[in-house]
Parts: structure tokens; sequence; C-alpha cells
């Protein structure tokens, strides 16, 4: 209400009116502020929403990335296993034809 206030009075000396307004005026300038402190607040609120929706992401997205790393690992850990029983038997299959 403070800041509201604080508008009209500015807006009163922006305007250099020194005549006293009608109450009318006030009532006029003091809707138009309250709407667009209104609209602010809205806006704010959806902003707040869409910060806490992008924090949320970012999470999944962290763990996302670690499961793929931690599988990318697990790929190239049987990847190296197979090299091994692959040279395994091929080491026993020339042993057994010898």
């Amino acid at each position: 209400m403070v800041k509201l206030i604080c508008l009209i009075i500015i807006h009163i000396e922006l305007t250099g009116s020194k005549k006293q307004q009608s109450d009318e005026q006030v009532k006029k300038v003091k809707s138009e502020y309250e709407k667009k402190i209104t609209m602010m607040q809205s806006e704010l609120s959806k902003v707040n929403a869409a910060k806490k929706e992008h924090a949320k992401m970012m999470k999944n997205q962290a763990v996302y990335d670690k499961r793929i790393k931690d599988l990318s690992v697990e790929l190239n850990d049987m990847k190296k296993i197979k090299v091994r029983v692959r040279y395994t038997q091929s080491c026993v299959f020339y042993m057994r034809f010898r």
C-alpha cells in the first residue's frame, strides 16, 4: 500500500500538476497501479514456477547423465571381457589342434 501511495505521488509530481486532483482521478490512478501490481505478481508467480520446474529438470538431467556415464563404463568393461574371452577361446582352439 505504501508503494502504491508513493507511485501516486510520483505520478502527480511527473505531471507537473500543482492543483488538487479530483477523487475520481486519484481512484483511476490507484486502480491502474493496482492492476499493474496484480499483473506483476501474477508474472512473478509464473517465473517462480518456471524456475522451480527448471531446477527439477536440471536435477533429472544430472541423474540421466550419471546413468549414461555408468552404462558407458559398463559397456566398455563388457567389451574388454568379450575380447579376453575370444582370445582365451582362440588359444584353447589352437592348443587342441596342435
